[in-house]
């Protein structure tokens, strides 16, 4: 563990380019809950964070995201809206588990 983040577990180093920051989710949630099914929601930051301008981040969280899908994950959708300096990809892994690429 390299450190830790507020609101998130831990953060650790996972590669140059990449971290892997586990966000807890509420004892509440439903564990069979389709919309909420996963205990842990894993985020992979491939993008290198805001200090890239927005068009070098998406080029970077798609060549991430097409090498996910080459390895049986499946996009669910692509957040990202007019105006806002912001992108990311939601995948399913194979055993339905979801997970954001940014």
């Amino acid at each position: 563990m390299t450190g830790r983040v507020p609101g998130h577990c831990a953060v650790l180093g996972c590669g140059v380019d990449e971290l892997l920051l586990p966000e807890p989710v509420p004892d509440a949630a439903p564990a069979a809950d389709e919309h909420n099914k996963n205990r842990l929601h894993l985020d992979l930051d491939a993008s290198g964070g805001r200090v890239n301008p927005l068009p070098v981040r998406r080029e970077r969280v798609d060549a991430k995201v097409g090498r996910l899908v080459e390895a049986g994950a499946t996009v669910q959708r692509v957040l990202a809206e007019p105006g806002l300096d912001h992108y990311a990809v939601v995948l399913q892994d194979p055993e339905g588990n979801e997970f954001c690429v940014h």
